[in-house]
């Protein structure tokens, strides 16, 4: 039996672009002084918009946005992504009608690791902020 992958047991950077592993460690730095209170909601949004997650109504919640070019997965990055919804969004995920993929009610300090996640099999959420 295949045991579920996780970003500590997967290593920090394996199988993700060097410039796309560095915007992800500099989220991560913005999530730690953003729980810490060191910058406020603001500065928080101005970087993690950048990396396609959004705030929610909900306190301390956040929705990831994946993009998904063409509407076109690998059954590799379809079990990732059923993953991210049973592991960080409470079993769920929502297509969206430009064929992209919404997980909702993501803790703020497990973004990065959903985001790693994703990056190991060719997915990301830069830039799908826009509307």
């Amino acid at each position: 039996m295949d045991e579920k992958p996780s970003a500590q047991a997967s290593g920090h950077h394996q199988d993700i672009p060097p410039v796309l592993a560095q915007e992800i460690d500099s989220l991560e730095t913005q999530v730690h002084r953003f729980l810490r209170e060191e910058i406020d909601v603001a500065e928080f949004r101005r970087h993690r918009q950048i990396q396609g997650v959004y705030g929610q109504r909900q306190a301390m919640r956040y929705m990831i946005r994946v993009r998904i070019p063409h509407g076109d997965v690998t059954p590799e990055q379809l079990e990732r992504l059923a993953l991210i919804a049973e592991d960080f969004a409470g079993g769920r995920g929502h297509v969206t009608t430009r064929q992209d993929v919404q997980f909702h009610f993501v803790h703020p300090e497990r973004i990065t690791e959903a985001l790693r996640l994703l990056a190991e099999v060719g997915l990301h959420s830069r830039e799908a902020c826009g509307n």
